[in-house]
């Protein structure tokens, strides 16, 4: 009895998973995020841990195609096309010669080795998820409007890390920066700095020359290092507010630049936006740039649907590669947790076995 509800809860947890794959592609698909697809990735992962499962738990071979069926045949809820029914034809076809891998493997081995059974058939499995997913994605996206395609890169953080990195190697008085992430007035500031360069008797000089226009003449040289540090600080040092000449003076430069970063970002920047957020900007805006005259060629604008199907399929296939190995080894740890509550039996049978003497 207890084989039985084991059975048929692996075909409802598979054609379940199923279900929310294909819808997890169609949600990925309304919403082109390069995070939304992490979802995608945590169903299909599960959804082959069960196929997995099916294949050698399962001892009845049209059950478990009847089942993978279902499971594709829900994906048309998503996608209304007939071109479609190739995919999941193909599809299974493939998944199909992966059972049959799987179990002619289980029936040659001696003893039972679950890594290299399913091993020999994952492949085969990640190549027909592979086939459907790209399908449901060209079929859903093919009449949409080819701009919404266009990925969109949230960098944030990592920019802000990266950027973080590869500033502090030109100063190291950058480590001590927000954690949040730098504005850009800030790495403004830290431009400026390394232009200068920071405490050398030559900057001292350069600053002091920048401020000849806002500062009298008999200005000591001593003076001058101290609105040095005023400047690059933002303070008098002593928890005060900077004197008239020198907010004048680093006012003037940040405005400067900073307009030049609202030209390339394409709006007007005050200063206190993270870097992070203005890189992503920058990025977005030049592929759309790079991107918005294909897609004034109707012909070549209906091809990119086709063209990002293609990578999609390359991408799942590589990614599938590498996760589908973790996948059999969550089934491992599955089909084993079910032989420790003697939910499935293993033993040992005689068998006749060919030699060549």
């Amino acid at each position: 009895m207890a084989k039985q509800i084991l059975k048929y809860s692996l075909i409802i947890f598979t054609v379940a998973l199923g279900f929310l794959s294909w819808l997890s592609i169609g949600r990925a698909v309304n919403n082109p995020s390069s995070s939304d697809w992490i979802i995608p990735i945590i169903w299909f992962s599960l959804f082959f841990v069960f196929i997995c499962l099916d294949a050698v738990i399962i001892k009845e071979t049209y059950i478990e195609k009847l089942v993978l069926a279902v499971s594709f045949l829900l994906s048309f809820i998503f996608v209304h096309s007939g071109w479609h029914l190739l995919a999941v034809l193909l599809g299974l076809l493939f998944i199909f010669l992966a059972f049959e891998k799987i179990n002619k493997d289980l029936e040659l081995n001696i003893k039972i080795s679950l890594w290299k059974t399913l091993r020999t058939g994952r492949a085969m499995i990640v190549l027909g998820l592979a086939l459907m997913i790209s399908s449901q994605y060209y079929l859903e996206v093919r009449n949409t409007n080819v701009e919404e395609m266009i990925p969109q890169f949230e960098i944030g953080s990592f920019t802000g890390k990266l950027t973080t990195s590869f500033l502090s190697k030109i100063n190291p008085q950058f480590k001590s920066l927000d954690d949040e992430g730098m504005t850009v007035d800030e790495m403004i500031i830290e431009m400026q700095k390394n232009q200068l360069g920071d405490n050398s008797l030559d900057s001292d000089k350069k600053v002091g020359e920048s401020f000849k226009e806002q500062l009298s003449d008999d200005v000591t040289e001593e003076e001058k290092n101290r609105l040095m540090k005023e400047f690059f600080s933002g303070s008098s040092g002593e928890g005060g507010e900077m004197s008239e000449a020198v907010t004048e003076s680093r006012e003037a430069m940040l405005g400067e630049v900073r307009e030049q970063f609202s030209e390339i970002a394409g709006r007007e920047l005050k200063g206190d936006e993270k870097v992070s957020e203005v890189l992503s900007e920058i990025i977005n805006k030049k592929i759309d740039n790079y991107i918005s005259p294909t897609l004034a060629d109707e012909k070549q604008s209906a091809i990119i649907p086709m063209i990002i199907a293609i990578i999609i399929f390359i991408t799942v296939v590589s990614l599938g590669s590498v996760l589908s190995l973790m996948g059999v080894a969550i089934a491992m740890l599955i089909f084993q947790i079910f032989v420790w509550f003697k939910l499935i039996s293993i033993v040992n049978v005689p068998a006749e076995k060919e030699i060549i003497e």
